[in-house]
Parts: C-alpha cells; structure tokens; sequence
C-alpha cells in the first residue's frame, strides 16, 4: 500500500507536525525532536498504524484526543515511562522503530498520508474499513493535486518572466483543471 518515505520527507512532516500539535505528554516531543536531528536514527523510524503490534513501537498522542498520551511497546511488553522509550531509542539507533501519531483527523491528513508506511506486523485487510480506505486515498489525492498546483503556479510565473504567452495561456487552462478537480472532490476526476 505505502511506499519507502526519504528521510526529507519524514523531516518535513516532522517539523509540520511539531509546529501545528502539542503533545500530551511533554516527553513525546522530546522523542520527536530527536528523531528530527538525527538522521540515523530517523532513517530507521517507519511512521505506521498499530505501533502496538510491532517489535518496538510508540504510540503518541497530541492534546484534544481521547488516546492514551504515550505507550512504549518492546518484544510484547507495553511500557508508559517515555524515558524508557527514549532511552531505548537513543541506545538501539540500529533497530527499526515504528511510531503511530494519534491527532484528529489523522487519517484525513494528506501530510501524514505522504508519510505513512505499511505496518508488517499488523493485518490491514482486517482492521481497515472501506470507508477509512476511501478517505486515506482521498487525502493523498488531495496532497498530490496541492503539490502539482503549486508547480503549476510556479510555472506560470517563470512563464510571466520570460513573456512566454503560448506556454502560460497553456498552463492556465491546466490550472483550471486542477482547480476544478480540487473543488469537486478528488474522487470525482
């Protein structure tokens, strides 16, 4: 379902994330915050559904959701001491870590989309709905016509500079279509 993310891109959703969600608890941004500036270990963080599954997972949550704030997760023990985790995480940088985000509307976030890897200790044909599958590609959809947009303006401009008439009357009219299929809804294209 999800494809290996780089490790630009889980910086990127990192920083989003850091600046948009307060944690529950105080630690887990500590953890994040690390993971941030060291890419070792990052490169060998996967972000999936059901950390709680895994070898060695942490489960965070932000503020204003009904989730535990912060389970750690090691060969079948659950642990809620953040410290331990970190610790765990700092003296294992060689061992893949999985960490599940619990935020509002997760699932409908086209930035957590991006970065989401499938989870191979968890069955995803028996947890995911039809309707949840829905709205996870929607959101994807979504992320995927912001991003070709924001090359079309870019595009546009470069077309303005050089006075290049042919090419912007062109690149307006795909901009339309991309407008248009943002407003009616991505699964309607």
């Amino acid at each position: 379902m999800y494809s290996r993310v780089q490790l630009k891109d889980k910086k990127k959703f990192l920083k989003w994330f850091l600046q948009r969600y307060q944690m529950k608890r105080r630690e887990s941004m500590w953890i994040l915050n690390y993971l941030l500036n060291h890419d070792i270990v990052l490169n060998k963080t996967k972000f999936v559904e059901e950390a709680n599954k895994t070898p060695r997972g942490i489960r965070m949550a932000t503020v204003g959701t009904e989730d535990e704030a912060f389970r750690f997760y090691k060969d079948g023990q659950e642990y809620d001491h953040p410290e331990q985790a970190f610790h765990e995480v700092r003296l294992n940088w060689h061992t893949d870590l999985y960490i599940e985000l619990l935020f509002q509307d997760s699932l409908l976030s086209p930035e957590y989309a991006a970065i989401l890897e499938d989870n191979p200790y968890a069955k995803w044909n028996d947890r995911m709905t039809s309707e949840i599958d829905e709205q996870v590609d929607e959101a994807v959809d979504t992320f995927y016509l912001q991003k070709q947009r924001e090359q079309v303006l870019e595009d546009i401009d470069r077309a303005l500079e050089t006075d290049n008439r042919d090419n912007f009357y062109s690149l307006v009219e795909e901009l339309k279509h991309i407008e248009e299929k943002m407003e009616n809804g991505v699964s309607s294209s």
